[in-house]
């Protein structure tokens, strides 16, 4: 059913949850999966509406940790070596750009259920729900 998988990978150790439900879908689907996870855009003082990227030596650091995490997780669920994904951008620009190169046919992500004033904010998982132009599993963390 399934062919190519792509799990977006957040930098927590819930994320370990998410990729052994997307790994447990690919063994059973013989699927291939990717690990992504997008070092976004940050909001820089000054600039209020304006969204920018990080400086570079910023950027580039995050970036470092985030690879660094991504590979670990994907050494510890032994995926190959090739199957993982850190960049910087915009999420949704991202996840189109890679369901559209890899042609994925799942994504798998984390879902918290939220309340109060942390409901009327814009969360990754609603995005990815929004934008994804294939199916998608969301895997709750609560």
């Amino acid at each position: 059913m399934y062919q190519s998988i792509l799990c977006l990978v957040a930098l927590n150790e819930n994320s370990r949850r998410v990729v052994k439900q997307a790994k447990a879908l690919s063994e059973r689907f013989d699927a291939q999966l990717r690990l992504l996870h997008v070092v976004e855009y940050v909001p820089l003082t000054g600039t209020e509406d304006a969204m920018l990227t990080a400086p570079i030596p910023i950027a580039e650091e995050l970036e470092s940790q985030a690879r660094a995490f991504v590979t670990q997780l994907a050494d510890d669920f032994a995926l190959a070596p090739g199957s993982i994904s850190v960049v910087n951008g915009d999420l949704t620009t991202e996840l189109e750009t890679h369901i559209q190169r890899d042609k994925i046919d799942l994504v798998v992500i984390g879902n918290h259920c939220r309340s109060g004033l942390a409901a009327l904010f814009n969360h990754a998982e609603d995005t990815v729900l929004h934008r994804c132009a294939c199916d998608m599993l969301a895997v709750s963390l609560d």
